[in-house]
């Protein structure tokens, strides 16, 4: 790949202290069978020889190297996506790969589809301690069309390494929500959701390496549970706040989230506060049974 004017794609890789494992990121984009594309890294504030490590990739393949003080995920991609010259902007974690047809199968399809805002695909999670490879989602599970109610009421499955959205589109929503940490990803996502229809992707476009096979880690990833409740907190706030239509399934929505919640604190131990959240979301919605069947496994444990 050489530097390339007016690219199609920009890929933009955000980057802490990863210089250990980003040319394993970098040259797995190199390897795309796509070629009409730019690479932007954005180093967000490393302290690490992350720079050093890129400058062959600056001087042989025309990488650009954006630096900015540490301000966590969101704010790098935002720079990304602001300094990108390509029709189409691609994310990847600096810590995650892409397989070689990953633009080949999502760029035509955004072209053959332009109502489409967003593309997104299924994932190869990677354990690099054993080797062990399996498909994240089952294929189905992969839906194209209007999936903004989706989007409100479920996990998300639009894991950023697998994204491909309009450079337009996501300037014209804000780009990602800096004062995130956590979720930002799952935000960005509901947004982009309103302005247009999502392509899904059944086949595997990138491998995720399991985050506790990789150190050094962003400093959101050693973040208590708490920390995961307080962003999906802003999260829910902002969708309800920005849609009036929600108003009418508002409870429902945050009963699903505070069972989720509940679920999320019962999984880090703390039982006090999952019954909590369990006990909420049987308020919100009384028809939520399974919050009484897991609060009352919280005090069994």
């Amino acid at each position: 790949m050489t530097a390339q004017a007016n690219p199609l794609v920009s890929v933009v890789i955000p980057a802490f202290n990863r210089a250990f494992i980003l040319p394993e990121a970098l040259d797995s984009i190199l390897a795309q069978t796509f070629k009409d594309f730019e690479v932007l890294v954005v180093d967000d504030g490393s302290t690490d020889d992350t720079e050093e490590v890129l400058r062959p990739y600056v001087a042989r393949h025309g990488v650009r190297f954006l630096r900015q003080a540490n301000q966590g995920p969101a704010a790098a991609r935002n720079r990304g996506i602001e300094a990108a010259r390509g029709k189409y902007v691609a994310f990847l974690d600096s810590d995650d790969l892409w397989l070689p047809i990953k633009l080949s199968v999502q760029i035509p399809r955004m072209e053959a589809h332009p109502e489409a805002v967003m593309s997104y695909g299924n994932v190869l999670n990677f354990t690099p301690e054993t080797g062990a490879v399996r498909l994240r989602y089952r294929p189905k599970a992969m839906r194209s069309g209007d999936l903004y109610r989706l989007l409100v009421y479920k996990k998300i499955l639009c894991l950023p390494s697998t994204v491909v959205v309009r450079k337009e589109v996501a300037q014209r929503v804000g780009g990602f929500d800096e004062a995130l940490r956590r979720s930002e990803d799952r935000d960005f996502s509901i947004r982009m959701a309103r302005q247009g229809p999502f392509l899904g992707s059944p086949e595997p476009v990138s491998v995720m390496r399991l985050h506790d096979c990789v150190n050094p880690k962003d400093v959101a990833d050693d973040l208590p549970y708490d920390a995961v409740y307080s962003a999906d907190q802003r999260v829910v706030g902002k969708m309800l706040d920005s849609d009036p239509g929600l108003r009418a399934i508002a409870r429902r929505i945050r009963s699903r989230y505070h069972f989720v919640w509940g679920l999320g604190y019962l999984a880090a131990g703390e039982r006090r506060k999952a019954r909590r959240q369990f006990w909420r979301s049987v308020c919100e919605n009384p028809l939520q049974l399974r919050a009484y069947f897991d609060g009352t496994r919280s005090l069994l444990r």
